[in-house]
């Protein structure tokens, strides 16, 4: 089981269940379509939080560009072909998936890291809770 540390400001929508996605850099044990993670805030540290369990459902490959602000992926998605970057709209639905509130913000949050761009690994996994929104189907990238 693989061990996923999140900063404290994702905690509430990671438990909500509205964030379901992660980017990473890609790991020297990697993570793939099916194997179980451990969700925590706060690891290595007194604070240590377990959130819980998930399953990861998919594993894309993608750049993030945060000058040029764009992300090209390795999959098809339901708009973008394999290599080109993902769409203005795309881009939105996955800076507030992955726990942002705007898209800009999404992309100060990688330019703060290591120099860009650079290649990362982007993991959809099961909510810890599905959001009551009146629907119960997760929907996946591309399907």
């Amino acid at each position: 089981m693989h061990l996923f540390n999140f900063k404290k400001e994702f905690e509430s929508k990671l438990l909500e269940g509205w964030k379901n996605t992660t980017i990473r850099k890609p790991r020297k044990r990697p993570v793939n379509k099916g194997n179980y993670i451990r969700i925590y805030t706060g690891l290595r540290t007194r604070n240590t939080r377990f959130l819980g369990d998930s399953l990861v459902l998919k594993k894309i490959n993608i750049q993030i560009h945060t000058r040029r602000k764009i992300v090209p992926v390795s999959e098809p998605t339901l708009i973008t072909p394999i290599g080109y970057p993902l769409t203005k709209e795309e881009l939105v639905l996955l800076s507030k998936r992955d726990g942002f509130d705007e898209m800009n913000r999404f992309f100060e949050f990688f330019e703060k890291g290591d120099s860009l761009p650079a290649l990362f690994d982007l993991f959809f996994y099961e909510p810890l809770n599905i959001p009551e929104v009146g629907f119960k189907k997760i929907i996946i990238w591309g399907e």
